[in-house]
């Protein structure tokens, strides 16, 4: 499976405790936040 499938399946599962989107005119706190919250959790994906 190569990268843009795995993307796709991402979208596809929506957001959850691991998976957050963003837009591309979210703040740089928002994504920080976000960083955080996974780096002190299991980890996660931010698209």
């Amino acid at each position: 499976m190569n990268t843009i499938e795995k993307i796709v399946i991402l979208i596809r599962q929506g957001e959850n405790s691991a998976v957050e989107f963003k837009s591309y005119q979210v703040r740089p706190e928002s994504v920080a936040r976000e960083m955080v919250a996974f780096a002190n959790s299991l980890g996660g994906v931010i698209l």
